[in-house]
């Protein structure tokens, strides 16, 4: 969920934190007692007490709402900088392990450096809570209570593969897990630890580091409802202190100067659907100048003010970002979802077209009489854990060619097949080119007994480029390149209209990797 703005009023004492949650392993957390008897250091280096920001209030708000329904939480925490994410964790935790025996709490992050910053977050707690519990040992990157309390906080780095081993863990701050080396074996690893009832608490942290990865598909399957990790967004402007008069600062060309606004007219558009005041678009434009290079994609990369934004600037899109945000804003619910009959004859016949909201075919504009379509279809395997199948139709006598279908989802190669088939018969018997690597080479293999228009390889280094009698596409390495490098023009070029924002999303979210080195 991405947490709008809360006005301070709405985090008073009585509706935060303020309930006494005695379980039977003792009490787990409350933001009086933390506010109460924790210290920290300012970004200023002064020693006060900890006293929530609006962004703590927001994540302890929805932490005692989970206490408070006896779920196991799981918090994904997506955030800008300095907005006292990782300090709040921390406050729970400790809080957690002074009031709870014999539990276990695991930190780990994703550099040494980072480990001593947490870990001195509890050096510092303890130092400085009066009444402390007594210490068996307190050394570094490990706290553990004496007996008969013995609860224990373990710090270590995502370079340990196999975290965990042998633990039984009640709480787990899993902090920039974007940074992590291989966050995927770590993960598994740590999670086996963590018993699955309400009295535990996992939560992973991070700042985007480009679409696609680990971190981002873990953040996309929690925001489509496939896990129980509750994504929890917070955008720079949830910060009070991210404000600063606009007088002071030179607002002109608001919304045009490039400088500011990575695509057309972004400040205006920031303001209108944020609702922010230009006191706090001073402060973004003063951020860009003096904090981030004078770049405003690095400002969108540390700052962002959406979930989107975040794993976009992040990264390094392939594709022109201020024309898919244009297209994005012009994206719409398609007019028909459904699939279609499964058919494994060659027939001439419309499909069968069976409605359904969890169907597998979109249909953004239905076939239009005398027009001619295209399919490409992209193979991926059946199982629920891999990548979908996907296709996408286009309508070759409109400018811009608009994608008027897709397709998506896990199939066995026959049913990806039959639906590919009938898509093509009900578009006009569009030709149809299937990605033949792979999986492709079955579900090409099942399609050309039920359908007859396909199309044929066009040899890549030869003076006269004529079909050849191969039947689908083959990506290689140059096909590769020559796919990639139409579909960016394309783009740039707006040749090309899409009105899926899934489809569009997956275009920003297409990264250039690094490559070899001559």
């Amino acid at each position: 969920m991405s947490l709008a703005l809360p006005s301070l009023s709405s985090f008073s004492p009585k509706s935060l934190g303020m309930l006494n949650n005695n379980l039977a392993t003792g009490q787990r957390h409350t933001q009086k007692w933390v506010e109460e008897n924790l210290r920290i250091r300012t970004k200023k280096g002064r020693l006060v007490h900890l006293k929530y920001n609006s962004v703590q209030r927001a994540l302890e708000a929805e932490f005692q709402k989970q206490i408070r329904a006896r779920k196991a939480i799981r918090f994904l925490i997506l955030k800008s900088r300095q907005v006292g994410g990782s300090t709040w964790v921390e406050s729970v935790g400790y809080d957690w392990m002074n009031h709870a025996s014999n539990q276990s709490a695991l930190i780990l992050a994703d550099a040494p450096d980072s480990s001593e910053r947490l870990y001195g977050m509890y050096t510092t707690f303890y130092d400085y809570h009066i009444g402390r519990l007594p210490t068996r040992y307190m050394r570094m990157r490990g706290l553990t209570f004496a007996p008969p309390h013995s609860s224990q906080i373990i710090v270590q780095t995502a370079a340990k593969k196999y975290p965990g081993t042998s633990l039984t863990i009640q709480f787990a701050h899993l902090s920039e897990v974007a940074k992590w080396p291989s966050p995927s074996t770590v993960f598994l690893s740590m999670i086996q630890a963590v018993p699955n009832h309400a009295d535990t608490f996992v939560c992973m942290e991070s700042t985007a580091a480009g679409a696609g990865d680990w971190w981002n598909k873990q953040w996309n399957a929690a925001k489509r409802g496939e896990s129980e990790w509750t994504p929890l967004f917070f955008p720079f402007f949830m910060m009070e202190e991210y404000s600063m008069p606009a007088a002071s600062m030179n607002m002109e060309q608001f919304g045009t100067w490039d400088r500011y606004n990575f695509y057309p007219n972004e400040e205006v558009e920031i303001v209108k659907e944020f609702n922010l005041t230009m006191d706090q678009m001073a402060w973004r434009r003063w951020c860009i100048n003096n904090n981030c290079g004078g770049d405003v994609l690095n400002f969108n990369q540390e700052y962002p003010v959406s979930e989107e934004v975040a794993f976009i600037a992040s990264g390094t899109p392939r594709f022109s970002v201020p024309r898919l945000m244009e297209m994005r804003r012009n994206c719409k619910d398609p007019e028909w979802v459904g699939t279609f009959e499964f058919t494994d004859k060659l027939v001439y016949a419309q499909p069968k077209m069976i409605p359904g909201r969890e169907g597998d075919v979109f249909i953004w504009r239905m076939p239009e009489k005398g027009h001619r379509y295209a399919v490409g279809a992209d193979c991926a395997g059946s199982s629920m854990s891999g990548d979908y199948h996907a296709a996408c139709v286009v309508d070759k006598d409109v400018y811009p060619h608009p994608v008027v279908c897709t397709i998506w989802g896990h199939h066995d190669a026959d049913h990806y097949a039959s639906l590919l088939a009938n898509t093509g018969r009900l578009y006009n018997n569009a030709i149809l080119a299937i990605e033949v690597n792979g999986v492709g080479e079955a579900v090409q293999n099942a399609c050309r007994h039920i359908y007859h228009n396909f199309y044929h390889r066009l040899p890549i280094d030869e003076e006269m480029r004529m079909p050849g009698r191969k039947i689908g596409w083959y990506t290689g390495h140059i096909t590769r390149h020559n796919l990639i490098e139409h579909l960016a023009a394309a783009i740039r070029d707006t040749d090309v209209v899409i009105w899926d924002e899934d489809l569009v999303l997956e275009c920003m979210a297409f990264h250039r990797v690094p490559g070899p080195r001559g």
